[in-house]
C-alpha cells in the first residue's frame, strides 16, 4: 500500500504528515487520479516552457524596462530637485508673508489718507468749479454780442469772479484773476452798449409803449444792469443817466401833446356859471309847477367818484374817467372842468406809479444789494458813503447805481468776510432810506417836467374855466384819494416819492380856497338876494327893484341848494366839518330868503307858501340825494320840521 502510494504520490505526501488511517482512502483515490508525476511532469515542462516564453519577452522588453528605469530614476531625481525647490519656496514663502503683512499695514496707511484725499476733494472740487472759466463761456462772451443767450454766461462770470477776489492771493490764483479781469471788461463794455442801444426808439417816438419796453424788454435783462453795478459803476451811471435822458423826455413829450389837446378841448367848453343867488328874468315858473328831478351835477358827482376808484387805466378810459387826446379833433365835443381834471390827474398818477416801480425795481432792487463782492475797492456801497459824509439829495442820483446795504459787500477784493461788517444789520433801515431817497431822485429828474405841464395846466382850468363849487370838491376828493393811493401810509403807496407828494399838496393848497372862496360867493349872491339890495344887474334880471322877487326866483334857489347838498354829500364823509359848517351858512340864508318872500304874500296864505317852500326842499333832497347818508337824514329832518311848525 505504502509503495504503492509512493509511486502515485511520491515522497510529497510524507511531509504532510497524513494519518495512517487516512491512507486508505487517499490510495483510492489516487487510483482514479492517474499518472500523477506524469502530470506533474508535464506541469514542471509547461512551467519551463511559460518561464522561457516569458524570459523571452522579458528579454525583448529589456529595453523597454532599461528606459523605464532611467525615467524612474530621472523621476527620482527631478523629485529631488522638486523637494529642494519645495523647500526653498517655503522659505521663499515664508519671507512673502511678511512682506504681505507689511504691504496690508502700508495699504491701510494709504487708504486712511485716500479717505483724507476725499474729504479735502469734496471741499475743493466746488471751489475748483467756482473759479473755474470754461472755454465756452469765454468764447460766448468774447466772440458774441449781448443777447438772452449772455444771461447764464454773465452770472457765471460773476460767480467766478467773487470767487477768485475773496480768497487769499496765490499765484495760480492771480492768474485767474488775470484772465477774468479782462473778461469783466469786455463784457462790461458789451453791456453798456446793449442796454443803451435798447433805449434809441423811445428817444425820438412816443409811438412805442414805455410801459411794455419796461415789462416785456428791459426788465428780463435786469442781471446785466446788475452786473454793472457791481462790477463797473461809472457803466452803469452812464446807462442809468441814458435812461433818464430817455425817459424824461418821452414823458415830457407825451404831457406836451396831452396837455395841448385838452386845452384845445377846455377853450371851447368854458361857461360861465352864476352864483346860486342870480336868477333868470325869464323864470317865471310856479311854485312846484314841476317835479324834483335829479340834477347833473349830482351824476358829474357819483362819476367822479367812481372814476376815483377805478382800478386801472383801461376801465377808467372806457368809464370817461380819461378823455383821450384825439377827442380834441372832434368840434362837438366839450368837457366839464372837473373831468378835464380828472383826466389830468389820472394820466399822471398812472405813469407816476408804473415808472416808480420800475425804477425801484430796476435801478434798486432789493435782492441785489445783498451780492457778496464788487470788483473794485473804490465801489464802496452808497448806503456807507452817506453814513459817514451826509451828502445832500441832489448827489444821490450820481451813485444810485452802487446802492446797497451795509452788508452787502462783505467779501472785497482782500478777502473780508461777513463777520467783518458786524454792524450792518444795524444800518440797515438807514440803508433802505438811502435807496428810497436816490429812487425818489431818479424818478424826480424823469417826471419833474411832466408834472410842471400837469400843474400849468390844472392852474389853466381853474383860473379861466371859473369850476363851480361841485367841481373844485369833485376835484378835491379825487386829489385826496390819489394822495392816498400814491404815497400811502406805512409805507404802502404806490408811488411815495417827495415831488408827487409835494404835488398833490399843492393842488390841495390851491383848491381848498377856491372852494372856500366859491362857497362864500353863493352864501353873498344868496344873502343879496334876500336882503333885495343885488346889483343893478341883479334887479334888472328880477324885474327892477319895485318889482319884488318872484316865487320862480325862491323856487329856483332852493333847488340849487337841494341839488348841491345832494352833490356835496355825494362827494363828502360825514366828518367833513369844514364843508357841511359852509352848507349851514347858506342853509340860514335860504331859510331867511324863503321867510322874506313868505312875508310879502297875504296873512292867510302865509303858512302855506312858508310849508311849500321847506316841503319843495326836503322833497328834492329825498328824491336826489343819498338818504343814507347821515347828514341828508339831519338836513331832511331839518326841513320836515320846519314844514310841520309851518
Amino acid at each position: 500500500m505504502q509503495d504503492k502510494l509512493d509511486s502515485l504520490l511520491g515522497p510529497v505526501y510524507k511531509h504532510h504528515n497524513v494519518p495512517p488511517k487516512e491512507l486508505h482512502d487517499l490510495a483510492s483515490q489516487a487510483a482514479t487520479l492517474g499518472d500523477i508525476k506524469q502530470a506533474r511532469n508535464e506541469a514542471a515542462r509547461a512551467a519551463e516552457r511559460r518561464e522561457r516564453k516569458e524570459e523571452s519577452e522579458f528579454a525583448t522588453r529589456t529595453k523597454d524596462y532599461r528606459e523605464l528605469h532611467d525615467q524612474v530614476e530621472s523621476s527620482t531625481t527631478l523629485l529631488a530637485s522638486l523637494e529642494a525647490f519645495i523647500s526653498t519656496f517655503q522659505n521663499d514663502l515664508s519671507s512673502v508673508s511678511g512682506h504681505i503683512a507689511d504691504l496690508q499695514s502700508r495699504s491701510k496707511v494709504i487708504e486712511a489718507r485716500l479717505e483724507n484725499r476725499k474729504t479735502v476733494r469734496n471741499s475743493l472740487s466746488p471751489l475748483l468749479a467756482s473759479i473755474t472759466v470754461s472755454p465756452a463761456l469765454i468764447q460766448t462772451l468774447m466772440e458774441t454780442e449781448p443777447s438772452e443767450a449772455w444771461i447764464q454766461p454773465v452770472d457765471d462770470l460773476e460767480k467766478a469772479l467773487v470767487a477768485i477776489r475773496s480768497g487769499p492771493k496765490v499765484s495760480s490764483r492771480k492768474d485767474l484773476e488775470d484772465v477774468v479781469e479782462k473778461l469783466r471788461i469786455r463784457v462790461t463794455y458789451a453791456l453798456r452798449g446793449f442796454l443803451i442801444n435798447l433805449f434809441t426808439p423811445y428817444r425820438t417816438s412816443i409811438t412805442p409803449n414805455l410801459a411794455i419796453f419796461h415789462i416785456s424788454i428791459i426788465n428780463k435783462y435786469r442781471s446785466f444792469f446788475a452786473f454793472l453795478q457791481r462790477h463797473s459803476a461809472r457803466a452803469a451811471h452812464e446807462v442809468q443817466k441814458a435812461y433818464i435822458s430817455t425817459a424824461q423826455w418821452y414823458y415830457e413829450t407825451g404831457f406836451r401833446r396831452y396837455v395841448r389837446a385838452l386845452e384845445r378841448i377846455r377853450a371851447r367848453s368854458v361857461t360861465r356859471t352864476e352864483p346860486m343867488g342870480s336868477v333868470a328874468a325869464e323864470s317865471s315858473l310856479s311854485l312846484f309847477s314841476r317835479p324834483p328831478t335829479k340834477s347833473p351835477l349830482q351824476d358829474r358827482a357819483r362819476s367822479s367818484m367812481d372814476t376815483i376808484h377805478s382800478p386801472n387805466t383801461a376801465q377808467r378810459s372806457e368809464d370817461s374817467g380819461v378823455i383821450l387826446a384825439y377827442r380834441a379833433d372832434e368840434p362837438d365835443f366839450k368837457a366839464t372842468p372837473e373831468q378835464l381834471f380828472r383826466s389830468m390827474s389820472l394820466v399822471v398818477a398812472d405813469n407816476a406809479r408804473a415808472e416808480y416801480a420800475f425804477i425801484s425795481s430796476f435801478f434798486g432792487r432789493p435782492d441785489d444789494f445783498y451780492h457778496p463782492v464788487t470788483t473794485e475797492k473804490v465801489n464802496v456801497t452808497f448806503a456807507q458813503k452817506l453814513s459817514r459824509e451826509r451828502p445832500p439829495l441832489e448827489s444821490v442820483s450820481s451813485h444810485l447805481t452802487t446802492i446797497q446795504d451795509d452788508d452787502s459787500v462783505s467779501a472785497t477784493s482782500d478777502g473780508q468776510s461777513l463777520s467783518q461788517h458786524g454792524g450792518a444789520l444795524a444800518h440797515r433801515d438807514r440803508s433802505a432810506k438811502t435807496r428810497k431817497q436816490a429812487t425818489e431822485h431818479v424818478w424826480k429828474q424823469i417826471f419833474e417836467p411832466s408834472l410842471e405841464y400837469a400843474k400849468n395846466f390844472i392852474t389853466t382850468i381853474l383860473t379861466q374855466s371859473s369850476p363851480n363849487v361841485l367841481s373844485l370838491l369833485s376835484m378835491i376828493r379825487l386829489n385826496d384819494d390819489l394822495a392816498d393811493q400814491l404815497l400811502g401810509t406805512d409805507k404802502n403807496g404806490t408811488c411815495p416819492a417827495a415831488a408827487m407828494e409835494s404835488h398833490l399838496i399843492g393842488l390841495r393848497l390851491q383848491l381848498w380856497p377856491l372852494f372856500q372862496k366859491e362857497m362864500g360867493a353863493q352864501v353873498d349872491s344868496v344873502k343879496k338876494l334876500a336882503d333885495g339890495s343885488g346889483s343893478g344887474g341883479m334887479a334888472g334880471l328880477l324885474g327892477g327893484r319895485s318889482a319884488g322877487i318872484k316865487d320862480s326866483a325862491v323856487q329856483t334857489v332852493t333847488r340849487k341848494y337841494a341839488d348841491l347838498f345832494a352833490g356835496i354829500v355825494a362827494l363828502s364823509k360825514e366828518d367833513d366839518d369844514m364843508v357841511f359848517n359852509s352848507l349851514s351858512r347858506l342853509r340860514t340864508e335860504i331859510e331867511r330868503l324863503i321867510i322874506q318872500q313868505v312875508v310879502k304874500t297875504d296873512a292867510t296864505k302865509k303858512s302855506e307858501a312858508l310849508k311849500n317852500h321847506y316841503e319843495h326842499i326836503y322833497q328834492i333832497l329825498t328824491t336826489n340825494a343819498t338818504t343814507s347818508h347821515p347828514r341828508t337824514q339831519a338836513e331832511i329832518a331839518y326841513w320836515r320840521e320846519r314844514a310841520r311848525k309851518a
